[in-house]
């Protein structure tokens, strides 16, 4: 029996990344905890690296400006010392006050969201690190892909500031690394995460060789990445609360897929976040597991027509451990899929992964005549059906019709079947 080829996916972490714990906090050490324990049992022998450099000043710099850098290793410098001391001080009377002004610097808040401690520094130099290594790794060919199973995240993070529970941008500086070392011209970045990385686009806005492409809700935190905001190097595509799958494929596959093509880059780079799932317990759409294997899946067959399948990709949020585990296994499973092949048509049509619209059980829709209006639930979607109900409860003629706020006439049960729910439709 032949052996299978060993996998060219390679998996990237540091211990240093779950020592940041800021009590109550929901960007907690147990994300990574279920993260490494899934990996470790689906995929016991994918190569994975738990010791790599940490960030370097130049490294960091290249991303953020250095007054940032500065301000968060300096004032973590002098948590971690302060830390050091109250840890050396015996619990007494002559040294209450102290141990009081020392355990004040335990936690310092940046903003209601981002704190700094004892380990932050640690971690987010490791984590950022984890990103340069692999960048190395995959342009050096010794892997097509990888993933850096890290924490803080990092997209938030603005060239000049700590943000929303990120310190320095991960992906970013990645990035900026494989522009600066590696010569690359045409560096993507894709960013799923349910939030928009405000941070990446501010520095993408600035950075010719960059292009920035986010999905998420809106408007959510941080209130950024709006359409009226796309150009030639940020592209954002904004979904509303509650959006699901097919709406989402559908957006994916015009929007995302087609700016990547566009821009044919040199290396993808992905802010993996998986808060966009339905379970989150910090926002509100509606992707299932498998909607983050289609997604990785989709953007490996990009990369092998683009870049010989080079892919990048790093943990922002999610924050359900089950979901979060299960969709991080589904992502680094695709990525091991897309490393195995051979010719690039071994992934396109990709069967089984095109976009099938769901077919509606029922359909409900607002009636409005005038300045009234009545819902309606039909539970046979047709034309006909429609037309019965509305002479019911609105004594609708056989002249009238029904049209959308935008003036579409519905005359047939195709363009009906298109209709979402809670449309209004209007009787004249």
């Amino acid at each position: 029996m032949t052996e299978p080829p060993p996998a060219r996916t390679l998996l990237l972490s540091h211990p240093s990344c779950g020592k940041h714990h800021v009590r109550g906090h929901p960007e907690r050490p147990e994300r990574l905890h279920v993260i490494l324990a899934k990996l470790a049992h689906a995929f016991p022998t994918l190569p994975l690296v738990t010791q790599v450099p940490p960030a370097t000043i130049e490294q960091l710099e290249r991303f953020h400006t250095q007054s940032h850098v500065q301000a968060v290793i300096q004032w973590c410098g002098k948590i971690e010392r302060c830390m050091d001391e109250l840890e050396k001080l015996p619990d007494t009377e002559e040294t209450k006050e102290r141990r009081e002004v020392l355990k004040s610097f335990e936690y310092v808040d940046v903003d209601a969201d981002t704190t700094l401690m004892r380990y932050t520094r640690e971690a987010a130099l490791f984590a950022a690190g984890s990103v340069v290594e692999a960048v190395d790794a995959v342009l050096a060919k010794k892997y097509v892909n990888a993933f850096c199973a890290v924490r803080p995240p990092g997209h938030h993070a603005e060239p000049y500031k700590a943000m929303g529970f990120c310190y320095f941008n991960n992906v970013g500086i990645g990035a900026m690394h494989a522009i600066a070392v590696h010569g690359l011209k045409r560096v993507a970045i894709i960013d799923f995460d349910v939030h928009h990385g405000n941070g990446t686009q501010t520095k993408a806005e600035t950075t010719p060789e960059l292009l920035y492409v986010s999905t998420h809700q809106a408007p959510f935190f941080p209130y950024t990445g709006h359409t009226e905001e796309n150009n030639s190097a940020v592209w954002n595509v904004e979904f509303a609360a509650g959006t699901s799958s097919y709406p989402f494929r559908r957006a994916f596959v015009d929007e995302v897929e087609a700016k990547i093509a566009a821009f044919r880059p040199q290396i993808i780079l992905i802010s993996a976040g998986f808060d966009a799932h339905k379970d989150d317990p910090l926002a509100e759409m509606n992707l299932t597991d498998d909607d983050f294997y289609w997604m990785t899946k989709r953007l490996a067959a990009l990369a092998w027509h683009h870049c010989e399948g080079r892919i990048v990709s790093c943990l922002e949020g999610g924050y359900h451990f089950r979901a979060l585990a299960r969709c991080t296994e589904l992502h680094v499973q695709a990525l091991v899929e897309a490393s195995l092949i051979s010719d690039v048509t071994e992934l396109l049509p990709m069967e089984g992964l095109q976009i099938e619209k769901p077919q509606k059980t029922n359909l409900r829709l607002v009636l409005a005549k005038g300045a009234k209006q009545k819902t309606l639930v039909l539970p046979d979607i047709t034309i006909d059906k429609l037309r019965i109900a509305a002479k019911s409860k609105w004594q609708m003629k056989k002249s009238q019709q029904f049209r959308t706020a935008q003036g579409t006439v519905i005359a047939d049960t195709i363009s009906l079947l298109e209709l979402e729910n809670d449309t209004i439709l209007y009787i004249a």
